[in-house]
């Protein structure tokens, strides 16, 4: 059971390392279409309806990569815990 644990937690950490990097790629990208997009509008070349749809876009990228981060930030402690980490079911305070 245990060695399932480490296994598992060893194997979800290098998933999510991976999918944090996708992450911040795909933000990255966002970010630089958002830019784009207002200077389109700027220009009054885009309509203020791409410009919003390039910062909600920008918005749900972000707060998807932040909750991967979340979750890379959590996967050292489950894997501590599964190694034997010092404390039992409901010390955790």
């Amino acid at each position: 059971m245990a060695f399932r644990e480490v296994s598992d937690g060893t194997a979800g950490r290098l998933t999510l390392a991976d999918q944090v990097r996708s992450q911040a790629t795909v933000v990255e990208a966002e970010t630089t279409r958002l830019r784009l997009t207002q200077m389109r509008f700027d220009a009054g070349v885009a309509s203020q309806l791409e410009l919003l749809d390039a910062q909600r876009s920008l918005l749900f990228t972000a707060a998807g990569a932040g909750a991967g981060t979340v979750a890379a930030a959590a996967e050292p402690v489950q894997l501590y815990r599964a190694l034997g980490g010092g404390w039992t079911e409901g010390t955790a305070s």
